[in-house]
């Protein structure tokens, strides 16, 4: 209406459900105040000509409606493509992949759907909006808040029923505590799905999952995703490590732990870095991305280092993990978690400690219950979108093993199992490492008089790091009788 010559397609499952989506469209159009949608001469803007599959405006744009065929988009190019019920259309990637060319130079996109599981395209799309990888935004169409269903509408948690005139507002902090929302209507569409738990929370309660397979049982996730994830406008990022994402600055004062998960970087899995407070439990820092073992060593370090000689923790199942440690200890990193393993093939069963923390069949049971029961009493608070978004296909297998769906991934969810694993296991030794290395750092002095790890400076080997949030300006610092500008959050070598 308000721009012309555009062009939008409506796409649905079949032909009919795009007609009537095209046919609400005109009805808006024809229904809607005169003054609304004039141009600057304040000429009329109305329908020019109509189909059921088409209409067009006198300010030169269209919309039209097509069913999902391969081919449909072929002879159309889109400036705004709206895929409704998009969970639904079995060729949906296919028809994106074909309209994504003419909408990058500046098209818009809408996919508008009830989740349908793990879907290629619309549960790809929400998980990568999620975690802030992709130009798509996230909003939740709820039930109880349109005045058609939510008559009688009443919020039960356990045995406490709440009930009468609710405002929208009030409604929503009742969801946030926890509340589950039911009405007369609710109750019909319930009874009419034969109360199937899986069917109800993917139409209604607009849950992907919809069953208990997850870990992480549903409505845990449903709570953390309303009240603890953060939006990405919160979480600030790194302008060296672009995959680095920060929530909260490091406190000279603090000890910290750093999970390590480790890939080969040329396969499907991620590597990923996870920080958090050994006090606290409070999440800090993390890293993802597809890398190989010894660039995930040069990013461990260069974050660890920021939080005070994190302790790292870094898996070495599966053998990369061995090369990241390397890498690090090669760059004079030395706070790194040891493996007390024994050695059967020898006398007295001798026991040895190898860098990294080794996964087994035996321990991997109780890492994995350690996390869900840190989750569910709240001692462990997820506020990672992309920690959320592997929660999600985190699922109990049918032989009872916990791991990722097929397809995706839980490099994440292991760095941050690790670290409280380990915290609660180990914790005596973790305090005991990290009071030493404070003690190490605080007592490392070079010729000029700078501590090695300084309060505001990092100096390491040829490396200082400005860790001075305050500190705009750039600094001229004395380091080794040679004078250098050293800019904010910057190295020099």
């Amino acid at each position: 209406m308000f721009n012309k010559d555009r062009k939008v397609c409506i796409v649905a499952h079949k032909r009919d459900g795009a007609e009537n989506f095209l046919a609400k469209v005109k009805e808006f159009i024809n229904d809607r105040p005169r003054w609304l949608g004039c141009d600057e001469t304040q000429s009329g803007l109305y329908v020019k000509n109509q189909s059921q599959s088409k209409i067009t405006l006198t300010n030169g744009s269209e919309a039209r409606a097509f069913a999902s065929s391969s081919d449909s988009l072929r002879s159309f190019t889109p400036t705004f493509l709206i895929m409704d019920e998009c969970a639904f259309i079995p060729n949906a990637s296919t028809l994106w992949t074909a309209a994504s060319p003419s909408l990058a130079t500046g098209g818009k996109a809408l996919f508008i759907s009830t989740p349908k599981g793990q879907d290629p395209l619309f549960y790809q799309t929400y998980k990568q909006a999620l975690k802030g990888e992709s130009d798509f935004f996230i909003t939740y169409i709820r039930w109880w808040r349109d005045d058609r269903y939510n008559r009688g509408v009443k919020w039960v948690k356990g045995e406490e029923i709440i009930s009468g005139d609710i405002t929208e507002e009030e409604m929503f902090k009742l969801y946030r505590d926890g509340y589950k929302p039911s009405s007369p209507w609710f109750e019909t569409q319930r009874k009419a799905a034969n109360y199937d738990k899986r069917k109800i929370a993917q139409e209604y309660e607009i849950n992907f999952l919809g069953s208990s397979s997850t870990v992480i049982e549903t409505e845990v996730l449903e709570k953390i995703r309303i009240n603890y994830v953060l939006s990405l406008d919160n979480i600030s990022t790194d302008s060296s490590y672009k995959k680095i994402h920060y929530f909260r600055p490091p406190n000279p004062e603090s000890s910290y732990i750093m999970g390590i998960d480790v890939s080969s970087g040329n396969g499907e899995d991620y590597s990923s870095i996870g920080i958090i407070d050994s006090e606290t439990f409070e999440i800090c820092a993390e890293y993802y991305d597809k890398v190989t073992p010894d660039y995930l060593g040069m990013v461990a370090c260069y974050m660890g280092r920021m939080y005070n000689e994190s302790l790292a923790v870094v898996d070495i199942q599966g053998g990369y993990g061995t090369t990241t440690i390397k890498e690090m200890e090669d760059s004079s990193y030395i706070n790194i978690y040891k493996t007390t393993k024994r050695n059967r093939s020898l006398r007295n069963s001798e026991e040895t400690e190898i860098s990294g923390f080794l996964i087994t069949t035996s321990n991997r049971p109780k890492i994995i219950e350690n996390f869900r029961t840190m989750i569910r009493k709240n001692e462990f608070i997820v506020e990672s979108p992309r920690l959320l978004s592997e929660l999600e296909t985190f699922i109990y297998k049918e032989s009872g093993k916990a791991e990722h769906m097929k397809g995706y991934h839980d490099d994440i969810v292991m760095s941050y199992m690790m670290i409280l694993y380990v915290l609660n296991t180990d914790y005596t030794t973790v305090k005991q490492e990290n009071s030493k290395m404070k003690k190490m750092l605080s007592a490392l002095v070079n010729s000029n008089g700078i501590k090695r790890f300084d309060r505001n400076w990092m100096y390491a080997d040829n490396y200082l790091f400005d860790k001075n949030p305050n500190n705009k300006a750039l600094e001229e610092i004395n380091v080794k009788e040679n004078k250098f500008k050293i800019p904010k959050h910057g190295f020099i070598c």
